[in-house]
């Protein structure tokens, strides 16, 4: 692809600190070193890793890699000498580029890597550090070797992506270059509808998209080693677009990113993670007068939770994971009713009807098992609309409510059709009905399923989405520890008019209605005895005062056990 970028050949592909490479001179080098590779005996198939930071060294051997049909693989460089060892014997490398800064760790997988054919280190050692192995510097062996011709290629060129190994070792992920171009992002910001078919098409149409300013330019706040990273650092190349290395070698400058995005007229960011994002908004533009003028137009993510630079409320969606017809209303009718007010499509995904478990009343009054689902259906869909959400069922039986694959798939095909900024289901505990903990489960494992690039769904891959339990009925027994607080009290009325549409279980209308009334009379009193507080401050110490204290602290403490044990009625709904 980058010989067939004939036409842009002086259009700048990667930038960093000091340099420039233009298409030409990133191809030029990348042929290079295919050709060093080649010469050491790496041939097609072979694994070549790339234990690097971001810069050009890394583009460049993963491109060389594909050169000659050599498959690249990802080392964490936060991995010490013995990790990368496993890593590198795990992949089967032949070759391993690595970078100068890390040489010292290298020393232990150039003694033990029986498979490594070369190695080649990128940069300088530190000066006061070990020098690692005594092995050829990139820059003398691509002088050393004469550009690598073109050959045909396969359409079946492979690249290894390594897990971080939080759960256990390193796991290394196969991808096809051909499946993984349909997950890109940064192809359909630069208006790719379809992939093309030939070298010659996408040549064409990477040329057409920087001629007219939809060629991207691109940094990725994120290692190369992230999939995220190098996947879509590879899409902005395929479509024409610059490469801009975010900044200091293993870490994070927020103010050089800030900088470079607008000294570069950066138009998208890649990132991953609060600990990317979090020090991002801390150092907004605004705090610098030379990138006040720019921002990104686009923000790719993993797994971050945006607070200043996500959409505001009113743009996101929220999806409720229920595991049966009645529990979203009880639980989180009051947040659902206040995401509708607020111009937020709420979403309910029943998955079941609580037939079994939770329509005494409907088995008692002789009714068979399909009128009761029919029943809770017309009840649940009554509720939902009250609230103002879509409402969607599974059908996939309660208690017991089994978790199965089938259903987990299901729930992932959910998620990519709603795309939700914030999900709601059950605790992780309830000693009282293990249907809502296995709802739970199923949830969680859904979304992150639904995330993953390569998972087969409909749908983009979601970021990372926040997930929040709704208040159980007995929190003491849930280990239920709330941590957001909603104040729902002007949709209350909603709310109970959707309980309204649960005649089977009547007896939870009042439950949670006189909560709502008892706080706010324990809030009356409080204010009247703190406004009776003020009025014997002159009097320190008397008996009246004294009572009134003793009042006050009284209906406190009650107050405050109300609100642990019942939020969400008097407006507090524990999301």
């Amino acid at each position: 692809m980058l010989r067939a970028l004939k036409d842009l050949p002086d259009a700048v592909a990667i930038a960093e600190p000091g340099r420039e490479l233009t298409y030409r001179e990133f191809d030029d080098r990348a042929s290079r070193l295919a050709a060093a590779l080649e010469d050491a005996g790496v041939r097609a198939g072979d694994t070549v890793a790339c234990y690097l930071y971001n810069g050009a060294a890394y583009l460049e051997t993963v491109y060389a890699a594909f050169k000659l049909g050599a498959v690249p693989a990802n080392a964490n460089y936060r991995y010490p000498g013995e990790e990368l060892s496993e890593l590198l014997t795990d992949a089967d490398a032949a070759a391993l580029v690595f970078g100068g800064a890390l040489a010292d760790r290298v020393t232990h997988a150039a003694g033990h890597v029986r498979t490594l054919k070369l190695l080649v280190r990128a940069g300088d050692p530190p000066a006061d550090g070990p020098a690692g192995p005594d092995v050829p510097e990139l820059e003398d062996l691509l002088a050393a070797h004469a550009p690598r011709e073109p050959r045909p290629r396969p359409g079946s060129d492979r690249l290894f992506m390594y897990t971080g190994g939080t759960t256990g070792k390193p796991k290394g992920v196969m991808w096809q270059l051909g499946d993984l171009l349909h997950s890109i992002p940064v192809l359909r910001q630069a208006g790719v509808t379809e992939l093309p078919k030939t070298l010659d098409d996408a040549a064409s149409f990477a040329v057409a998209a920087h001629h007219e300013g939809r060629a991207p330019t691109t940094m990725p706040v994120v290692p190369l080693m992230h999939a995220t990273g190098l996947f879509n650092t590879m899409g902005t190349l395929l479509v024409g677009g610059g490469w801009s290395r975010h900044g200091t070698a293993g870490g994070l400058d927020p103010v050089y990113v800030w900088q470079t995005l607008a000294e570069r007229e950066v138009g998208t960011l890649f990132v991953a993670g609060n600990a990317v994002c979090r020090p991002l908004v801390d150092e907004h533009p605004a705090a610098f007068p030379i990138a006040r003028q720019t921002s990104p137009s686009h923000l790719t993510s993993r797994g971050v939770q945006m607070a200043s630079t996500t959409p505001q409320p009113s743009d996101g969606a929220l999806l409720v994971i229920s595991a049966h017809a009645g529990d979203f209303v009880w639980r989180a009718g009051g947040a659902i009713a206040l995401a509708a007010e607020r111009g937020q499509r709420a979403k309910v995904l029943c998955l079941s009807f609580g037939e079994r478990g939770e329509s005494a009343r409907a088995w008692r009054e002789g009714l068979r098992l399909d009128e009761i689902k029919e029943l809770r259906r017309t009840e649940a869909t009554n509720a939902a609309a009250a609230l103002g959400a879509e409402i969607e069922f599974l059908d996939a039986g309660d208690y017991p409510l089994l978790e199965t694959p089938e259903l987990v798939d299901r729930i992932v095909r959910v998620y990519r059709e709603v795309n939700p900024a914030v999900v709601l289901t059950h605790t992780l505990a309830d000693p009282y009905n293990g249907d809502h903990p296995a709802a739970a489960r199923m949830a969680l494992q859904a979304r992150v399923l639904a995330q993953a690039v390569g998972y087969d769904a409909p749908g983009e891959p979601l970021g990372a989405p926040p997930v929040f339990f709704f208040e159980p009925h007995q929190p003491e027994q849930c280990d239920f520890k709330p941590n957001v607080l909603l104040d729902i009290t002007a949709v209350f009325e909603r709310k109970r008019k959707a309980m309204e549409c649960l005649p089977a279980q009547q007896h939870m209308w009042d439950y949670y209605t006189e909560h709502k009334q008892q706080l706010a009379v324990m809030q009356e009193d409080v204010d009247a005895l703190e406004a009776q507080e003020l009025m014997y401050a002159t009097d320190p110490g008397g008996t009246a005062e004294s009572s009134i204290r003793s009042d006050l602290a009284a209906l406190r403490g009650r107050r405050a056990l109300a609100k642990m044990l019942a939020r969400e009625q008097r407006g507090n709904v524990p999301a």
